[in-house]
């Protein structure tokens, strides 16, 4: 069914031999040729992959509804429609894309029934992931995408939102392995918006980047941190140079405060722990170097059969600060006070966790290398380290 077109146009694509009209004064009623997608309108009409309006408009801004993607997407990648005996313009579209697993996951997962609704962002993603192997200029590690650049390094540049239902929680790596070909891109605030419909204008540059793999947009994964020399940050002496570790494997790239240096950012906070007989808790968060955060969590432990509004009744415990569910870290710098509403004679112990990842590359996706355990008062703590994967217990002086 697949045309040797297919393996043709890549060669065609790469001589840039494809018609190129000039800048049409009137590409269409509403597309004039100046809008950033004209090209792409153009490049699509000419193939025979989309078509506008009977009255002559594109309307640009309208949502594309998922029947039209699977038909360009048929067209675009030299496929014919399935014989069908099917009223519906575009069952045999539907059915070739059905064929070719492409909609593996959206009509079973997605719960899509209707193909004639406007298609999601997301969905489209995920299509075009399963299409992928067909796209010129796209190379293929057995059933995974060879891509140009590793997962740590091109995922930073875009925030693959989460879906307000678990529907499609598993497009992540879909949606972001397709963003690292460079056929699709997020929005300028750095979000993608997975539930917003796909607009016209969108599908246009979208499908354009899959037949002419020189319009496709790469992530721009070039990083040298910004900073470089050595400052004193509480006391202690960091050199940029020096205690900033890049790490390189196979799959990643990952940036982290050195070892050495974590630990005693580390102990400054674990030994700031003090608890009043009020039940008051203070602890200081040291002030990391420019770039660094510290992400944490403080738990109370109360002994047996305590109870309080904030306390879980099964494990007689009560979380006063964490910074999971999108809770901002701590300022670095200054001592916070929390009350607990209980004594400290009814507290077992004070249980604690902190972790230092280098923001400045991160961003919103944390990533670090050594979680910090301690739990006060006592007179050591643990030290994960996920490249060793193994617990170490230190001495903590108090």
């Amino acid at each position: 069914m697949k045309k040797i077109l297919c393996v043709l146009l890549a060669v065609v694509l790469s001589m840039s031999q494809i018609p190129q009209t000039a800048k049409a004064e009137n590409l269409m009623t509403d597309v004039v040729g100046n809008e950033w997608f004209a090209d792409d309108v153009r490049l699509l009409i000419e193939m025979g992959i989309i078509n506008g309006f009977p009255d002559g408009s594109y309307r640009p801004n309208e949502p594309f509804r998922v029947d039209e993607f699977l038909k360009a997407l048929v067209l675009a990648l030299h496929y014919e429609p399935t014989q069908t005996n099917s009223g519906y313009w575009a069952q045999g579209y539907i059915d070739t894309a059905k064929s070719l697993y492409w909609l593996e996951y959206i009509s079973n997962e997605g719960g899509l029934k209707n193909y004639s609704v406007p298609i999601t962002r997301e969905q489209m993603g995920v299509v075009l992931y399963q299409a992928a192997e067909d796209m010129p200029g796209v190379q293929m590690n057995g059933n995974e995408v060879n891509l140009m650049y590793k997962m740590s390094e091109y995922s930073r540049g875009i925030w693959i939102d989460q879906a307000p239902s678990r529907e499609m929680d598993y497009s992540y790596h879909y949606l972001i392995t397709i963003y690292g070909l460079g056929i699709i891109t997020g929005y300028p605030d750095g979000t993608f918006g997975k539930t917003n419909h796909l607009t016209r204008a969108e599908a246009a540059a979208v499908l354009a980047r899959v037949v002419d793999p020189s319009r496709r947009i790469y992530p721009d994964v070039g990083f040298t941190p910004p900073q470089t020399g050595r400052v004193e940050t509480e006391g202690i002496t960091f050199d940029y140079d020096k205690d900033l570790i890049r790490e390189e494997t196979e799959s990643s790239v990952n940036y982290y405060m050195s070892k050495d240096k974590q630990t005693e950012f580390v102990l400054l906070h674990f030994q700031s722990y003090q608890v009043s007989s009020d039940g008051i808790v203070k602890f200081y968060m040291p002030d990391l170097p420019d770039g660094f955060e510290a992400y944490s969590t403080v738990t109370v432990n109360y002994k047996q059969n305590v109870v309080g509004e904030n306390i879980n009744p099964k494990n007689f415990k009560q979380r006063l600060y964490s910074t999971s569910g999108n809770v901002p870290p701590l300022e670095g710098g200054k001592w916070y006070g929390y009350e607990t509403g209980k004594k400290s004679e009814e507290m077992e112990f004070i249980s604690m966790s902190y972790v230092i990842s280098y923001e400045e590359y991160y961003g919103k996706n944390y990533t670090y290398n050594i979680h910090f355990y301690y739990e006060f008062p006592g007179d050591r703590y643990q030290q994960y380290d996920e490249n060793m994967g193994k617990i170490e217990y230190k001495e903590l002086r108090r």
